[in-house]
């Protein structure tokens, strides 16, 4: 679907007017729809009557979303339409709840998933930026803070640059940068006392959840598709409780009160209620459950990989 300029906008605005004075109400929201407005336009809401008028099916719903977020993002308008991004989070866990063991039935919506992971990647980085631009405007004063802000949008650029050609461990040390650099800023936003940190980290969270739900049903649908579920879930409780015992040794060795420390046990403690929520599910929906135990695990190794990286990516 093409995007519409402003000329394109005042040709839907005259064939709307043309449609309905021929009594073609109806073909309004049709034709708005097939011009595919974005959600800043003020003929946003003539094209979600489209899509309902059309039945536009739930996977091609939340494609429409991903794209129109996307979208705000790049004009600097991503928090104040959270609420699309929202819906996409929300069409995706329907989609992925409804799905049948079989899970040949869905490799295609699994494998447009994959092919979106890295946009999610740089979405994180842009809202990051724009919460360190507008943080650096109302910090004049204090030109340490500016300072410490710009060093980190010039590691947003470094990373944002390695994302194109990036092989998926390589994505994977993205992702656990970008949640260092996160930390980073939240302290100087709490610090500054933003007034907007709690929305940008809501969103970040949101993004987060939506990028590890992806990566597990990647892992389980493509990479390893499971014969035996119970087997495989066992399998991978194993792997998690080996690994968070060994995590939770190495963050006693982090400095106490440092925002590296924060970020970590806040990855561990996100992990551990995915596997409690896991666990709980094993019997009752075995698919959902082994998915939720390969999030806790991805979730735990972005954890390990920051502490093991800590000297390498965290300056002093």
């Amino acid at each position: 679907m093409r995007k519409l300029d402003k000329k394109g906008v005042a040709a839907v605005t005259l064939v709307i007017i043309a449609a309905a004075s021929m009594g073609a109400a109806m073909a309004t929201p049709l034709i708005v729809d097939a011009a595919d407005v974005d959600p800043d336009s003020p003929f946003y809401g003539l094209e979600r009557l489209g899509e309902r008028i059309q039945r536009v099916g739930d996977e091609d719903q939340m494609k429409e979303r991903w794209g129109e977020y996307q979208r705000m993002v790049a004009k600097g308008k991503g928090v104040g339409y959270q609420a699309i991004l929202e819906e996409f989070r929300d069409e995706m866990g329907k989609i992925l709840e409804s799905m049948p063991e079989n899970v040949n039935a869905k490799k295609d919506i699994i494998l447009w998933m994959q092919r979106e992971l890295p946009g999610i990647g740089e979405v994180r980085l842009d809202m990051l930026q724009e919460v360190c631009e507008r943080v650096r405007e109302n910090v004049w004063e204090h030109p340490e803070i500016g300072t410490s802000i710009q060093g980190i949008i010039g590691e947003l650029e470094n990373l944002r640059r390695e994302i194109p050609t990036a092989a998926p461990e390589q994505m994977e040390q993205v992702r656990a940068r970008t949640q260092i650099l996160w930390g980073r800023m939240g302290e100087i936003t709490e610090r500054c006392q933003y007034q907007k940190r709690h929305v940008y980290e809501n969103i970040d969270n949101i993004l987060v959840n939506i990028g590890v739900t992806i990566n597990a049903e990647v892992n389980i649908t493509i990479a390893a598709p499971p014969i035996d579920l119970s087997a495989r879930f066992d399998e991978k409780l194993a792997e998690f409780d080996g690994k968070l015992a060994e995590v939770q040794t190495k963050i006693g060795e982090l400095q106490e009160n440092s925002y590296l420390k924060s970020v970590v046990e806040a990855l561990v403690s996100r992990a551990a209620t995915l596997r409690d929520q896991a666990v709980g599910l094993k019997t009752t929906n075995p698919r959902l459950a082994l998915s939720l135990l390969f999030r806790a695990n991805v979730l735990l190794n972005q954890a390990e990989m920051i502490i093991e990286h800590a000297a390498e990516w965290v300056p002093e």
